[in-house]
Order: structure tokens, then sequence, then C-alpha cells
């Protein structure tokens, strides 16, 4: 239902309500009136990117970049890396690397790696990618 907004332009009194349509009252001189629309957002639009932990930071320590996982996440790597040789790899790496760069084609390739080994949840890896 529209929603309207009327403003007395001699006494500055504003009267806002739902309706078909405005107050007759309200379409003659002295009244400024207003139709209110509230955008709802799109429901078939993707959400917005969570924001950033790290403030846009693309280049982290060790730690933050491994805080970027939840501890169930991080116990997943870890019991994977102890059957598959190519996450202990993975691990390895980044255990000796100085930082982690998020745009790395390295760790995008190994994030992504666990998101389709089911280590990280569907949509995890463009969450921790993003920082």
């Amino acid at each position: 239902m529209p929603h309207f907004r009327a403003t007395n332009l001699e006494t500055d009194e504003v009267v806002e309500y739902d309706a078909t349509l405005p107050q007759e009252a309200h379409r003659g001189a002295g009244w400024w009136l207003e139709q209110i629309y509230e955008f709802l957002p799109d429901p078939d639009a993707p959400p917005p990117p969570p924001e950033p932990v790290y403030g846009g930071r693309r280049v982290l320590t060790q730690l933050e970049f491994m805080r970027l996982f939840t501890v169930p996440e991080r116990v997943a790597m870890r019991r994977a890396s102890k059957l598959n040789e190519v996450m202990e790899d993975y691990l390895d790496l980044m255990r000796l690397a100085q930082e982690i760069n998020l745009d790395d084609p390295d760790t995008i390739a190994g994030v992504q790696m666990m998101e389709g080994a089911e280590l990280i949840g569907e949509g995890r890896a463009a969450e921790v990618l993003n920082g």
C-alpha cells in the first residue's frame, strides 16, 4: 500500500499515512504532498560479500589467514593432511611462508581445493579469499 507524507506549508505540520490514494485535503493548495517509496532488495540478487576482517588487506600473516577458518574447518584440514599428500603439501608450504597473499594463485587453488574436498562449507572459499 502506498505511503504518503503531507506537509502543511503554513504551519509545517507533517502527516504520514498509508492509503490507496492521498487524502483529498492534502491535494489542494497549501500542502506539499509526497509519496514515499520503500525499495526492497531484489530477492534474486546475490547477497553482498561479507566485510573483510583485516581492513581489506590482501597479505596476511599465517595466524591471520588461519583465523579466517573456523575451528572445525582447521581441524578438518589437519586431519585431511594426514590422509592426503596434496593437502599435506599445501599446509607445509603455508607453514613455510612468511605471509599469505589472498591473491596468490596457490592460495586461491588451495582454498578452493578445501571447499571441493568439503573440508570447508559451500561458499566458504569465496568468503576466506575475500579476507
